[in-house]
């Protein structure tokens, strides 16, 4: 009996076949688009299992992108999702990239309008993506502020939509400043940079910052309008 069937489901009844005398086969079916077949069973090789395979032009098998890294050389300054790559672990195969351009050139404060305490005090490589949920999950989503801007923003890069960006903790913020001629696009004349990292002294009205001529990091009252550069974790 012949069955008719989509590809995803024949791919799904390829633990049922033998593999090592049909893969290749099948492999070749698909890229030649060739919509019947027949494969034997494992360990009967008197029976077999006749198919039609449904080959619509609605059926897309995606390739993953160049950009995930599998067989990519990765290293800082090389665009890669969505971005610059700034900083790779020990690995070499995760790490953080930086926005192109600064997401409030002019300047944005760091808090929503009021002294709040967000128990934002990470202060790691990737601890930003917590310090900036706590943000927001603290001071809401009614008004715009320097987290908030990170979690909006979103770029699309070779077809593949990248919406996990966050503001950088003070230890990440800092390793970003130490890259920035290679990353390129801040204001390193008068710019200064916020983190996602609250206050030692009073965390609930101030944060660190860190300024991009010299690298000065000290801490400011949240409402000052600081500059923003989202990064994101890969």
């Amino acid at each position: 009996m012949k069955n008719t069937l989509p590809l995803f489901l024949l791919l799904f009844l390829f633990p049922l076949v033998n593999r090592t005398s049909v893969s290749q086969d099948i492999l070749c079916a698909c890229t030649a688009n060739v919509s019947e077949g027949r494969l034997p069973f494992i360990g009967d090789q008197k029976r077999y299992f006749d198919y039609t395979a449904d080959i619509s032009p609605n059926i897309t098998i995606a390739s993953p992108p160049s950009e995930n890294g599998a067989g990519d050389s990765l290293f800082t300054g090389k665009n890669f999702g969505g971005g610059k790559i700034f900083w790779l672990d020990q690995t070499k195969k995760h790490g953080l990239v930086s926005a192109l351009t600064d997401q409030s050139p002019k300047g944005i404060a760091w808090n929503s309008g009021e002294a709040k305490l967000t128990g934002a005090s990470g202060d790691a490589a990737y601890a930003g993506i917590a310090n900036t949920g706590k943000i927001v999950v603290a001071q809401g989503t009614n008004t715009q502020y320097a987290a908030k801007v990170c979690r909006d923003f979103s770029t699309t890069s070779n077809g593949v939509v990248y919406n996990d960006w966050y503001l950088p903790s003070k230890y990440e913020l800092d390793l970003l400043f130490r890259q920035k001629a290679m990353i390129g696009g801040f204001n390193t004349t008068s710019g200064i940079y916020w983190s996602s990292t609250e206050g030692k002294t009073d965390p609930a009205s101030q944060a660190f910052e860190q300024e991009f001529r010299f690298g000065s990091i000290h801490e400011d009252d949240k409402d000052q309008p600081d500059q923003v550069r989202c990064i994101r974790k890969f």
